[in-house]
């Protein structure tokens, strides 16, 4: 079977296109159609207030609305919300690791970064996250390939860039000089969305096998899950998972640039995992420092790992 397939135009897209490809077996044919989409085309357009909008996907959802293509690949965070009337996703994979990295150039790191070093960035809310570890650095805005931008920070336009982590996975750029950043993640990131059209029950069908909401069928997009134990390895989700620790064997400082970022967003999150009653208690007195109300937690999931927890 040849499965015609719209994708935006880049190296990325590509490596994105491979990684689905080796999911399938070799019965499959994917025809890519290529596309620069507007978003690639007006690199003079801030992307700052572009999330959620079709700025990414708009010249691919109409030629697959066309039937010139049967199904389309996009990095799921740039999906829009809601999706194009007549199209559907049919797969949200669980993709590659969701974080940030800041990358330097060779020899260089957070701490020897001069005060006013330029940042590239996209978003305000990877400048919030760089400017909690450095307050000094001053966030610029860079568009265009992971390629163009990495090339900014080579020649010394920028002195650090922020890139999603799965870019560099999938670009096998893993060995640059780069950090994690803590703190939240877009959601989605990592995470690649098959699109088809609304009725197309054969795609449906052939990607359900892909699909990471498979079993939660209700849910389209990624939820928040804030995770206040010490260690979240053995905890496994498909949500978009914050991770702060606010107790050791004493409680931390509820002040610390950390905590209090995560805390600015605790209406946002839709889960809350507690594993001692000491966090709980701890919880609550970081709650009332942040003059946070108990009704702050109306509607969210609260999930206690042991008895003596809840």
């Amino acid at each position: 079977m040849i499965i015609t397939v719209g994708l935006r135009d880049s190296k990325l897209s590509r490596k994105q296109l491979d990684e689905l490809i080796h999911l399938f077996s070799s019965e499959y044919e994917f025809q890519p159609t290529y596309l620069q989409t507007i978003g690639d085309r007006q690199l003079d357009v801030s992307l700052r207030n572009m999330d959620k909008t079709d700025f990414f996907t708009r010249d691919i959802d109409a030629i697959q609305l066309a039937g010139k293509v049967r199904i389309s690949l996009h990095s799921a965070k740039d999906l829009p919300e809601p999706l194009p009337k007549g199209l559907m996703m049919v797969a949200l994979t669980k993709g590659q690791d969701p974080s940030d990295s800041l990358v330097f150039r060779e020899g260089e790191n957070l701490e020897t970064l001069p005060s006013g070093a330029l940042v590239g960035s996209s978003s305000p809310r990877r400048d919030k996250i760089v400017q909690t570890l450095r307050p000094d650095l001053l966030c610029v805005e860079v568009r265009g390939t992971i390629e163009k931008r990495l090339e900014k920070l080579f020649q010394g336009e920028i002195d650090a860039l922020v890139v999603a982590e799965a870019a560099l996975i999938r670009l096998e750029l893993t060995y640059l000089n780069r950090i994690s950043l803590p703190g939240p993640v877009a959601p989605l990131q990592g995470q690649l969305a098959v699109l088809a059209r609304e009725g197309d029950h054969e795609m449906a069908k052939l990607f359900a096998s892909l699909d990471s909401r498979r079993h939660n069928p209700g849910k389209k997009m990624a939820e928040t899950t804030l995770y206040l134990g010490l260690d979240p390895s053995n905890f496994k989700t498909e949500n978009t998972l914050i991770h702060c620790p606010i107790i050791q064997i004493f409680p931390r400082d509820f002040n610390l640039p950390q905590i209090q970022y995560v805390f600015d967003d605790i209406p946002k999150y839709t889960h809350f995992i507690f594993t001692s009653k000491v966090g709980v208690n701890v919880f609550f007195d970081c709650l009332a420092h942040y003059q946070y109300g108990i009704d702050i937690l109306e509607g969210k999931e609260i999930i206690a790992i042991g008895e003596s927890t809840a």
